[in-house]
C-alpha cells in the first residue's frame, strides 16, 4: 500500500501525466478547479469527491485552471485486503460524493492532523486500518453524474472493451481498425483526440501491465511473454521495459 497527501499550490498538467498501473487507487478530492478522466469517462470535480480507479484503468487529471489542487490518493492491491472487504471493490461506483458521510470524510480529515503529529510508520498503520471501513463506506456513497462523457462514441466505447479484454493479443491500429470496420487513420486521430494517447501506445501498455500481473503472480517472464502473444523474449523485454520503466525480472515478488 502506498498513500500520498499532496497540497499543490500552483497546477503544471505537465506533473500530470496520463497513466494506469495494477493497483486499485482511491483519491479524496479536497480543493481545486479541474476535471478528472477514467477511461473516457469525465468527472468534473467537487469538494469531498471520491474516484475509484481500478486495475489497468486509464486515468489523469484535466485542470481547468492553475488554481490550488489538494489530493488524498490511497494505492494498493486486492490482496492487501481482507477478503470480507475486497469482495466488494468491484462494486464501488468511478465517482462518488462522500459530502454527507462522516466516517470518510472525518477519515481523511484526521489523516490531515495525523500526518503532523506521527511517524511514517503509525500513520501507514493508521490509514491501512481503516481502508476495508472506507471502502465499505463507499459502497454506500452517492454515485456522482458523469458531466462530460467522451465515450458517448459508441464506436469508441467498443474499442476501449475489446482493448480491455484482450489484453493477451498484440493489437495494432490495422488490426482494430479490420475488425470494427473503421478506417485506420480515422480511428487513431479519433482515439488520440478523445483519449488523449495514441491508440498503439494505449494497448500496448494494458498488454505489458497484464504482464506485470502475471508475473506478480508467480508466471515466469518467459512464460508471461508467451501468454502476451509474443515468442521472442527480446521483444518482450524492451516492450516491458519501455511501458512501466522497469524489467521484467525486477517484478518477481
Amino acid at each position: 500500500m502506498e498513500y500520498s497527501h499532496i497540497r499543490t499550490d500552483k497546477v503544471d498538467i505537465s506533473n500530470f501525466p496520463s497513466h494506469m498501473h495494477n493497483e486499485y487507487e482511491i483519491l479524496y478530492f479536497l480543493e481545486g478547479d479541474a476535471d478528472y478522466m477514467i477511461e473516457g469517462s469525465v468527472y468534473s470535480l467537487k469538494k469531498h469527491d471520491v474516484l475509484v480507479i481500478k486495475p489497468r484503468t486509464y486515468h489523469n487529471l484535466l485542470p481547468r485552471s492553475n488554481a490550488i489542487y489538494e489530493r488524498y490518493v490511497i494505492n494498493f492491491t486486492q490482496d492487501e485486503l481482507p477478503e470480507d472487504c475486497s469482495d466488494g471493490l468491484g462494486s464501488l461506483p468511478s465517482a462518488c460524493s462522500v459530502s454527507g458521510d462522516l466516517f470518510v470524510t472525518g477519515f481523511f480529515a484526521a489523516w490531515g492532523s495525523y500526518e503532523e503529529l506521527m511517524d511514517e510508520k503509525q500513520l501507514y498503520s493508521f490509514i491501512r486500518s481503516c481502508l476495508c471501513a472506507v471502502i465499505t463506506s463507499l459502497g454506500y456513497a452517492k454515485k456522482r453524474d458523469v458531466s462530460r462523457d467522451v465515450r458517448t462514441d459508441e464506436r469508441l466505447g467498443q474499442v476501449l472493451d475489446y482493448i480491455d479484454s484482450h489484453p493477451e493479443q498484440p493489437l495494432s491500429v490495422d488490426t482494430l481498425a479490420s475488425h470494427f470496420y473503421m478506417s485506420p487513420s480515422w480511428l487513431s486521430h479519433m482515439f488520440s483526440a478523445k483519449m488523449g494517447v495514441g491508440i498503439a501506445q494505449y494497448a500496448n501498455r494494458k498488454r505489458m501491465l497484464y504482464a506485470q500481473k502475471l508475473i506478480n503472480d508467480g508466471t515466469p517472464p518467459t512464460k508471461a511473454a508467451e501468454l502476451c502473444g509474443i515468442d521472442n523474449y527480446s521483444t518482450f523485454y524492451r516492450q516491458y521495459k519501455k511501458a512501466l520503466g522497469i524489467s521484467p525480472r525486477g517484478d518477481k515478488k
